[in-house]
């Protein structure tokens, strides 16, 4: 049987564009809940308003030309292994899940049969282990900001370390900074050596390269050095100026 499924469309839109396209309403048949074909087919064009009312169905060869058009939620659609017409697994399957598309004109149908449409792992699984794949640093590092007195170490020590970050200077650099802030923001020894055993990792070094490239978005840095866009977008965003 030939199949599309959509996730980001509703189903007047794709009647509509079958329309465009030459095709009769009488050659489109909407399929009530629950209901189940008959033995015999007599239209083009078959509508399906979930993906459980498309499963239930059992039809024979004279449905060989219909296309069969699902409709349900995407989520639900990824999940069960059906391809989407109008959404794809997103690059950034973490920060995006699925990426949905408006179509002006509808693809051509895949071939498959009910019996090989085969459960996908669940979305928010596979987004979990992208996430627990990617080089990370700023876990770590917030989770050692936040046990350091908010009023008066939080906001200095995050930014003197941020700024450092986007320079190419040695770690002693940022350590005589964050002396020169030791009347109001002073660390015991224990703090001291646990910070400078943050900003001495390996993994650190790729974000201070990403965060000096003038080129490419967060996005692309991220995927070419496997680390996290969304902390190169925090640590920016904690950076830049505020407007008054």
């Amino acid at each position: 049987m030939k199949v599309l499924a959509f996730g980001n469309h509703a189903p007047d839109e794709i009647i509509q564009m079958l329309k465009n396209a030459g095709y009769s309403r009488s050659s489109i048949h909407i399929s009530a809940r629950r209901e189940l074909l008959p033995k015999r087919n007599r239209y083009e064009h078959i509508i399906f308003l979930s993906f459980n009312d498309f499963k239930r169905q059992n039809v024979g060869p004279s449905y060989d030309s219909a296309t069969f058009y699902v409709f349900d939620d995407p989520l639900r659609l990824f999940k069960v292994g059906l391809d989407g017409a109008d959404f794809e697994r997103s690059e950034a399957l973490y920060l995006d899940g699925l990426t949905l598309h408006k179509l002006a004109s509808l693809p051509q149908p895949k071939e498959l049969e009910l019996d090989q449409i085969v459960s996908q792992e669940d979305l928010l699984e596979m987004a979990l282990e992208e996430v627990k794949a990617k080089k990370t640093f700023l876990n770590q590092f917030m989770s050692y900001i936040y046990l350091l007195p908010s009023g008066t170490h939080q906001k200095p020590i995050r930014e003197a370390v941020f700024r450092w970050m986007i320079t190419k200077e040695p770690v002693s650099k940022l350590t005589k900074r964050l002396e020169a802030i030791r009347g109001t923001s002073p660390l015991n020894e224990k703090q001291r050596l646990r910070l400078i055993d943050l900003v001495s990792s390996e993994v650190i070094d790729l974000y201070r390269l990403a965060l000096r490239q003038d080129e490419g978005t967060e996005d692309e840095m991220a995927a070419q050095m496997n680390i996290s866009s969304y902390e190169l977008r925090y640590i920016r965003a904690v950076l830049k100026p505020k407007k008054r």
